[in-house]
C-alpha cells in the first residue's frame, strides 16, 4: 500500500537494450560526443572497442569488441505471466529513437502474449512464436530473462550489429 491506502503501481522494463549505466544515468556519450543519452540522444559508446590503461600501473587490456559494457537486449515475453503475477502493472518498452517497425512489431508481439495470458492461451509453443517475431527486427541477442530469473549474466552479446533474421530496406 502506498501512503494514501491506495496499491502502488508496480512497473517493470518489459523490452529493450539495457544500459551499462546503473539507472540508465551515463555521461560517456556527452562527454565524447556532447550528445546526452539521459536526453534521449545515445549514440551508444558503450558498443565500441576500447584500450584500458591502469593509470597506476601502465598495464593495458584491450575490450575487443566482445561488447561487455552492452548486454544482451531484456525479454520478458515468456515468463510475462510471472511478472503479471508478481504485481506489475505498467510494461516499459524501449522505443524512443527506433524504428516504427521494431515499436510495431515489439508491441504486437507483447499484446498478443498479454491477449494469451488472458484468455489462458499462453503456451510454449506461442512463445516461441513471439520470439520469432522478436527476432525479425534488430536486436543484439534476447536474455531470455537473465536480468529477471537469476540466471547467468554471461548474455552478452559477441557480434557486433543486429541478430534481426529481417533486414530493414530504405527506398
Amino acid at each position: 500500500m502506498g501512503r494514501e491506502g491506495h496499491l502502488m503501481e508496480i512497473e517493470a522494463f518489459a523490452h529493450g537494450a539495457l544500459c551499462v549505466a546503473q539507472s540508465g544515468r551515463c555521461f560517456m556519450s556527452l562527454y565524447t560526443h556532447n550528445s546526452s543519452a539521459n536526453r534521449g540522444a545515445c549514440l551508444q559508446n558503450c558498443r565500441a572497442k576500447y584500450k584500458v590503461t591502469d593509470v597506476d600501473t601502465g598495464n593495458e587490456l584491450i575490450v575487443d569488441n566482445h561488447y561487455i559494457m552492452s548486454a544482451a537486449d531484456i525479454c520478458t515475453i515468456d515468463f510475462l505471466d510471472k511478472l503479471l503475477e508478481s504485481g506489475v502493472l505498467v510494461l516499459k518498452f524501449e522505443g524512443r529513437g527506433r524504428a516504427p517497425e521494431y515499436v510495431f512489431k515489439v508491441i504486437g508481439a507483447y499484446k498478443k502474449a498479454l491477449q494469451d495470458i488472458a484468455d489462458n492461451n499462453y503456451t510454449p509453443e506461442r512463445i516461441e512464436g513471439y520470439y520469432k517475431e522478436l527476432d525479425s527486427v534488430y536486436n543484439r541477442t534476447l536474455s531470455r530473462g537473465n536480468y529477471y530469473l537469476g540466471k547467468e549474466l554471461g548474455a552478452y552479446s559477441a557480434v557486433h550489429g543486429s541478430k534481426a533474421t529481417e533486414e530493414r530496406t530504405h527506398i
